[in-house]
């Protein structure tokens, strides 16, 4: 998660491989957070402290391209 400088929060989960499923909880609750937000719980992150309220906002899966040859 990044917070850029008009506070705009980009949520991205980054997968190892082009084939790595998301995790059961995430499964879950990336569609709650897409419609409803959240609150970052915890200690937080550095530049995202524990209570931040996340908007609902769509999350962005990066994986890495297949590089398989033919």
């Amino acid at each position: 998660m990044t917070s850029n400088k008009g506070g705009v929060i980009n949520l991205t989960e980054a997968k190892s491989s082009s084939t790595a499923p998301l995790t059961k909880n995430q499964t879950a609750g990336f569609p709650i957070i897409q419609n409803s937000g959240g609150t970052v719980v915890g200690k937080g992150k550095p530049g995202i402290p524990g209570g931040t309220v996340i908007p609902p906002t769509t999350i962005n899966v990066v994986r890495p391209k297949d590089n398989k040859t033919n």
